[in-house]
C-alpha cells in the first residue's frame, strides 16, 4: 500500500485549493500560484473567506460527480480504423 490520501484540488485563477483526508482530520490549504508558483506556503489562514467560498465550491462539484454513475470503464464499439489509430496511439491493444 503506497498510503496515498484522498485528496481533491481547485484552481481558480491564481489561486488553488488543496483538500486532504487523514484518518481522523481535513486539511484543506490555499496556494497563491503567482507569487508562490512553488506552493511553499499556505494562505489558508490568511484568506479565510477565500478559503470558505473555494471550498464550499470543491464540495459541490465533489457532491456532482458522485452523484454520477461510475463511467471508469465503459465499453464501446469503433471500426477499425479507429481502432488502429487508438492502437498506435497506446491507448488499447
Amino acid at each position: 500500500m503506497l498510503g496515498l490520501r484522498p485528496s481533491c484540488l481547485l484552481v481558480a485563477g491564481r489561486w488553488k485549493l488543496l483538500w486532504t483526508r487523514y484518518d481522523d482530520r481535513e486539511v484543506v490549504r490555499l496556494y497563491d500560484r503567482t507569487s508562490d508558483p512553488e506552493e511553499g506556503s499556505d494562505q489558508a489562514a490568511r484568506y479565510p473567506a477565500r478559503t470558505r467560498r473555494m471550498l464550499r465550491t470543491l464540495q459541490r462539484e465533489m457532491e456532482i460527480a458522485e452523484s454520477r454513475p461510475d463511467t471508469s470503464s465503459v465499453e464501446a464499439e469503433i471500426d477499425e480504423a479507429t481502432r488502429r489509430q487508438l492502437e498506435a496511439m497506446g491507448y488499447v491493444d
